[in-house]
């Protein structure tokens, strides 16, 4: 029997997926905040329970939204005070700006903040903002705040139409969660990593590389 569009497909944390969420996934549909957040979601556990990777801390969809706005940086405070996530490997923030996809990844221990955009746009702004909380972050477990180096990095996978930028980020990310800084796809695959991450999600975990 097929499913109806607000049957759960799969639990991941506290997020449910239903048959029209996950529906995004096919053809050139853009990609919704819970679909972003389980995939990032199945990327962390990953990297947690698996020996071998580096340690990722990854911030829900929105929160680039409401650390953009109006005294961002004070609403949102509360939101790492039970985790030092300066002490991971790779911290993930997805942001979407204008329609449009793109992952910021910050290295604590390099002091980096890496811009991986798939229309190959410079994201200043959205990495000037990390750049302020990941100081206010210093601040708040007692360090002194560093000079933080942001990047955009060129020569990546870039999306040719105007719906896949969701995709892009996502792989972008498991990528470099996996600790592979070259990427060796191209638009032509996403059709694949689509439907990848349809079964992925389903399954509640990663396929190997």
């Amino acid at each position: 029997m097929a499913k109806g569009p607000d049957e759960v497909v799969a639990e991941i944390g506290t997020t449910r997926i239903t048959q029209r969420e996950l529906s995004c996934l096919e053809g050139e549909e853009w990609l919704t905040d819970p679909v972003m957040d389980t995939y990032l979601s199945l990327i962390t556990t990953r990297n947690r329970e698996q020996e071998g990777y580096p340690s990722v801390y990854s911030f829900r969809s929105t929160f680039y939204t409401l650390l953009s706005a109006k005294d961002g940086i004070k609403n949102t405070q509360e939101t790492t005070q039970n985790e030092n996530i300066l002490s991971y490997d790779i911290i993930l923030f997805p942001a979407c700006v204008c329609h449009h996809w793109r992952m910021i990844v910050v290295k604590p221990q390099e002091k980096t903040i890496e811009a991986y955009n798939s229309l190959e746009s410079k994201d200043l702004q959205i990495c000037l903002n990390i750049q302020r909380f990941m100081c206010k972050e210093e601040e708040m477990h007692g360090r002194m705040k560093s000079q933080w180096d942001i990047k955009f990095v060129k020569d990546i996978p870039q999306q040719g139409n105007s719906n896949d930028c969701g995709p892009f980020a996502l792989t972008y990310a498991e990528y470099l969660a996996r600790g592979q800084n070259q990427f060796d796809f191209l638009q032509e695959h996403i059709p694949y990593f689509r439907k990848r991450m349809m079964y992925e999600i389903i399954s509640g975990r990663l396929l190997g590389r």
